[in-house]
């Protein structure tokens, strides 16, 4: 199933919001006790392939909501600056 929004798309099982240079991921993590998390990351959207470390959330709501409290980050590298601030 593919759905196809203003930010957000949705393809098989991975949600990705969209901005000026940077894609948003969150997609299923299975822990080894079983339960799921969600699983956000941030990558630049070029060939280089950069991503952030994964962010594990334990509700689809609480990952919406981390990637709306980083919008406002309108380039990567910002946003990678603002992620080592705020997860150190």
């Amino acid at each position: 199933m593919n759905i196809i929004g203003n930010k957000y798309n949705i393809i098989d099982n991975e949600i990705s919001a969209i901005f000026m240079d940077y894609i948003a991921n969150i997609k299923p993590h299975f822990c080894k006790n079983g339960a799921m998390m969600w699983e956000l990351v941030f990558s630049k959207n070029d060939l280089y392939n950069q991503k952030s470390h994964p962010i594990y959330c334990t509700t689809l709501e609480d990952a919406f909501n981390l990637i709306e409290h980083y919008s406002e980050q309108i380039k990567f590298d910002d946003l990678m600056n603002k992620l080592n601030k705020d997860y150190r």
